[in-house]
C-alpha cells in the first residue's frame, strides 16, 4: 500500500497534533466541587433516570451544593436545545 499525497501531508503533521493533545491533557486544572457554582444540565432516558437521577442529585447536593442541577428526559429534540450539555 502506498499513501496518497494527502495522507503524506497528514503523516507529517500528525506528531504535532498528537503532542498538542498530550500537552492539553497534562495541564492540571484546579477544581473544587464544593466551590463550583454553575448550572448543570443532564438529559437522560427516563428509564435510566429512574435509577440514577435521585442518587446523582443527592451526591451532587453533598459534594457541590452550589451547583444548580437540572435533569430532564432525553427526547429527539434534546440535542437541538440551546444548552451547554
Amino acid at each position: 500500500m502506498v499513501l496518497t499525497p494527502k495522507a503524506e501531508v497528514i503523516k507529517t503533521q500528525l506528531p504535532d497534533v498528537i503532542n498538542a493533545i498530550n500537552a492539553l491533557m497534562e495541564k492540571s486544572v484546579d477544581f473544587e466541587p464544593a466551590n463550583a457554582k454553575q448550572d448543570l444540565y443532564i438529559a437522560m432516558n427516563s428509564s435510566i433516570g429512574q435509577w440514577f437521577a435521585a442518587p446523582l442529585a443527592q451526591l451532587l447536593a453533598e459534594k457541590a451544593p452550589l451547583v444548580n442541577l437540572t435533569i430532564e428526559d432525553w427526547t429527539e429534540t434534546t440535542a437541538s436545545k440551546n444548552r451547554q450539555w
